[in-house]
């Protein structure tokens, strides 16, 4: 999720450069994810609650990855627009990611107890510094990407990337330790 989304910043740089993308234009661009992210995070927890934090993660993290890799043939096709759709639509997906992050931590990190500690705050930690990590190394490797493939690649690469991603997760993972396979 972080990955596709901070590779945003750093790969306007190079489109900017081939697209003629002005200042204005780059700051509605940067809000288009937190246009889609807002109106699907609160149904999000919902989603998971009825579906599945996995499913739901999956899913969501599946079309996220499309859309990546959709983003240089909206460009070619519908221009600056095409991008700003395909990034609210990537923030829309995106949105019910992190309630279901809230559902997952619910379900698998133990309650507090008398004299114990309350591992939910754990969690949250690690969630939090998973996303920091993320972006840590996206920006960089954006960059790379796009030095040696173009910005098109960068975000190709990314995509496909995400989507190993997802598969791998969604094999492995499960919504309560009691259906988890190890």
């Amino acid at each position: 999720q972080q990955s596709m989304r901070n590779a945003l910043a750093p790969l306007l740089v190079f489109m900017a450069a081939e697209l003629q993308i002005g200042t204005t234009e780059k700051g509605a661009l940067l809000s288009a994810i937190a246009a889609g992210y807002l109106f699907t995070q609160v149904p999000g927890g919902a989603l998971a609650d009825k579906l599945g934090a996995r499913n739901v993660t999956s899913a969501c993290l599946a079309l996220s990855s499309l859309c990546c890799i959709a983003i240089p043939s909206s460009v070619d096709a519908f221009g600056i627009r095409g991008l700003w759709v395909t990034m609210a639509t990537m923030g829309a997906v995106q949105g019910p990611l992190f309630p279901t992050s809230t559902v997952f931590l619910s379900r698998w990190m133990p309650k507090k107890t008398a004299g114990g500690c309350d591992e939910k705050a754990w969690g949250t930690s690690m969630l939090d510094i998973g996303i920091s990590v993320g972006s840590l190394l996206i920006i960089p490797a954006a960059n790379t990407f796009a030095e040696i493939f173009g910005w098109r690649g960068a975000y190709r690469i990314i995509g496909c990337c995400s989507l190993a991603f997802t598969a791998t997760w969604h094999v492995l993972a499960a919504d309560t330790p009691d259906a988890c396979r190890f």
